[in-house]
C-alpha cells in the first residue's frame, strides 16, 4: 500500500476543508474556555479505550475471515467502516466494510463477509 496516493490527498484535501468549514463556525474563546477546564486524564482514558475497542473489532473481523488480511489491513478498515456508519445516514455506511473487504482482492465474491 502506498502512503502518498491519490487517495491520500484527496483525503487530505477533504480533511482540510473539513478543518476550514469547522473553524470559520466556532467561537475560539468558548472552545479555549471549555479546554481549560478539561481533565486530560480522562480524555487519554477515552482514547485509549476507543484504541482498544477498534483494535478488537479488527481482531474479530480478523478471526471471522480466516486471517486472510493482516491485522493492520483490518485496523484501517474498522476505522473507516466505523467513521462512515457513524457519519452517513441511514446506517449506508454499514456498505462499506463489505466494499473495503472486497477491494483488498483477498476475499473472493461469495464467501462470508
Amino acid at each position: 500500500m502506498r502512503i502518498f496516493s491519490k487517495t491520500f490527498f484527496v483525503s487530505l484535501l477533504f480533511a482540510v476543508l473539513l478543518l476550514y468549514v469547522l473553524f470559520t463556525q466556532v467561537w475560539y474563546v468558548g472552545v479555549l474556555r471549555t479546554a481549560k477546564h478539561i481533565d486530560w486524564r480522562f480524555t487519554v482514558a477515552a482514547f485509549v479505550a476507543y484504541l482498544g475497542i477498534m483494535a478488537i473489532r479488527a481482531l474479530r473481523f480478523r478471526f471471522l475471515l480466516d486471517k486472510k488480511l493482516s491485522f493492520l489491513d483490518f485496523l484501517n478498515i474498522v476505522f473507516v467502516h466505523s467513521f462512515l456508519s457513524n457519519n452517513l445516514p441511514a446506517r449506508s455506511g454499514e456498505m462499506s466494510y463489505v466494499y473495503l473487504i472486497k477491494k483488498s482482492g483477498r476475499v473472493l465474491d461469495g464467501e462470508n463477509v
